[in-house]
């Protein structure tokens, strides 16, 4: 199933920031399945900035933050080497349809790089 797919089953749509909080968070309860799957552990959410860690083996190993329309991933912490950048169409939060895919994208990122250490 492809995470448009996994949206679509969620049945949500999004009218407010109550309903957006609550379609965040079950984004980030599929996400974190995702993650775990990979030997790995997110945290984190909130709005303006949307912001994660993101753990392996319970050291941290990466940032994800989403401010002013610019997603960043840095390693292994805030400050560190910058490792994706994108520019979704949220601004302090990613919109419905971006969540996922972002945060899957960073994932990638992530365990590329740890591939090369």
């Amino acid at each position: 199933m492809n995470i448009v797919q996994t949206l679509r089953r969620l049945g949500q749509k999004c009218n407010g920031w109550s309903e957006a909080t609550n379609m965040q968070d079950a984004q980030l309860q599929l996400a974190k399945k995702l993650y775990s799957k990979n030997g790995l552990t997110i945290e984190g959410g909130g709005a303006c900035p949307e912001q994660y860690d993101v753990f392996k083996n319970g050291k941290q190993i990466a940032y994800y933050r989403l401010r002013h329309g610019k997603f960043k991933v840095d390693y292994p912490e805030c400050g560190g080497e910058t490792i994706y950048e994108a520019e979704p169409s949220g601004d302090g939060i990613f919109n419905d349809n971006e969540r996922l895919v972002y945060l899957s994208k960073a994932m990638r990122e992530v365990l590329n790089k740890l591939k090369t250490k």
